[in-house]
């Protein structure tokens, strides 16, 4: 069985893909430190899910926070690949254009570090951009634990 999480400012839910749609209201006992600690965490999920309430409703619509605890993020893997060329030509200038040469052709993704967790934002959360910021490049990310 596995799970998607979500968490709001108030709560977090719980939606088994065994039961898609059906979302379980964690009012305690979840902790994402405890999740990325733990030696199983799909029984540690698996526990807390059985023992939520069905009580709650879930509203898609509004922001969700991040589902970390402490944990910093990184990603795995290289942007792009239409992307390319220009992370090479703005690299060139600083001398750093075989670095991205060296990314897209390494035989394993290389580890970026992404953010501490207090610096992520969740689902339709907002954003800061500073007002002097010429400019801005969204990335959109997707995030799996595994």
């Amino acid at each position: 069985m596995a799970f998607r999480i979500f968490r709001s400012a108030q709560s977090i839910f719980l939606e088994s893909t065994d039961s898609p749609g059906v979302f379980r209201h964690v009012a305690e006992g979840f902790s994402f430190n405890e999740l990325f600690t733990s030696v199983d965490p799909q029984s540690y999920v698996a526990a807390v899910y059985e023992s939520a309430s069905d009580g709650e409703s879930f509203d898609p619509s509004i922001p969700y926070q991040p589902p970390i605890g402490d944990q910093e993020v990184w990603a795995a893997g290289v942007t792009y690949f239409r992307s390319r060329t220009a992370r090479m030509e703005e690299a060139e200038s600083a001398g750093g254009d075989v670095f991205y040469d060296k990314v897209y052709d390494a035989d394993r993704p290389e580890l970026f570090f992404k953010a501490t967790a207090p610096r992520t934002r969740g689902h339709r959360d907002k954003v800061a951009i500073r007002d002097d910021s010429s400019w801005d490049v969204p990335e959109p990310e997707l995030t799996l634990l595994l």
